[in-house]
């Protein structure tokens, strides 16, 4: 203790009994316990831990030295901090565990049974032989190709595509788009199969003669990519050139010329295979084919067909229709 801090004030000497002392010191400053205060932490122990244990305010002051003191977090903050660790902890797990089911299942398709697809084609599709051998035939090679299947509505387009990617879904090296959520999905730095596997089927569907042109930038970076990873990648288009039809007149006929200029930069093979138009004979096997299991004779089904316009629709929405009509 410092001298200076002693009063030299007279003492006061109080003899009474009630007296604690003999002799009562006054000075400066109130009694203090100066001794040196020494917690001793448990193992591991983090110091705002025991301040958080610690039932009554604990008074730190020579455990450590003023330059490594260090505020330490409230008992509100650690545990706010800890409850977001756990959160960020258990969102990484869940994350790593997804990735892992995934690449665990993950499945390339590099055959496409060309063979088992032209049976199932004969039997789905009317009044498309040409087209269906074009088809077989341009798959055929190991090589990039583009496929334009073009032709007016209810032809067999898209269930020339479904019949190709059934069964398929679950390979990692299919993809299948439709427009326009074409332009707000597609990018080749999620294409994981594109990059693993040996080839890749792009199947785009519902393309628009005004859409061409706004795809042409994705369709060319794909081929890009294939080239320099050196992979095999087959593209589907499914072109319906009735959309600009007037006055009943199919559009079709003359669109082969407008679509090679269309895809002319695009550079890749390219195989245009064109859909004809169906006729009352087409539309009837349609008609029989989704009444399996009612007898229809040849006057009842020439009735029906009254109901449709071949031309103009084909064999889309053949079903709906005679629902619709209480024919099934």
């Amino acid at each position: 203790m410092d001298d200076n801090d002693i009063s030299y004030e007279p003492m006061d000497i109080d003899l009474s009994s009630n007296s604690l002392s003999a002799m009562d010191i006054s000075y400066t400053e109130p009694l203090l316990d100066y001794s040196r205060v020494t917690i001793k932490q448990e193992k591991d122990m983090d110091i705002s831990d025991y301040i958080c244990r610690s039932p009554s305010p604990v008074i730190i002051s020579d455990i450590l030295s003023p330059q490594s003191v260090t505020v330490p977090k409230t008992c509100n903050e650690t545990s706010t901090s800890n409850h977001k660790t756990k959160w960020i902890s258990c969102f990484i797990v869940l994350l790593l565990s997804f990735l892992l089911y995934k690449f665990s299942t993950f499945q390339c398709c590099d055959d496409f049974q060309l063979q088992s697809l032209k049976t199932i084609l004969q039997s789905r599709l009317y009044g498309q032989p040409a087209a269906i051998d074009s088809l077989i035939k341009a798959l055929e090679p190991n090589v990039s190709k583009m496929l334009i299947l073009y032709g007016g509505t209810g032809v067999g387009k898209t269930m020339t595509a479904s019949s190709l990617l059934e069964n398929k879904w679950d390979y990692g090296n299919i993809y299948h788009y439709t427009m326009p959520s074409f332009l707000q999905t597609f990018s080749t730095e999620f294409m994981i199969g594109h990059t693993f596997c040996k080839s890749t089927l792009v199947v785009l569907d519902d393309v628009q003669f005004n859409d061409i042109h706004i795809v042409e930038e994705h369709l060319k970076e794909l081929i890009d990519k294939s080239n320099k990873l050196s992979k095999v990648i087959t593209l589907i288009l499914i072109y319906n050139c009735d959309e600009n039809v007037n006055q009943y007149v199919n559009k079709c006929d003359n669109i082969l010329l407008e679509l090679r200029k269309k895809f002319y930069n695009i550079n890749i093979n390219k195989h245009y295979i064109k859909f004809n138009p169906l006729n009352e004979e087409h539309l009837k096997k349609c008609i029989l084919n989704d009444l399996p299991n009612k007898a229809v004779d040849e006057d009842d089904l020439n009735k029906i067909v009254k109901y449709f316009d071949v031309k103009l629709d084909g064999c889309k929405g053949v079903y709906k229709k005679m629902k619709y009509l209480n024919i099934v």
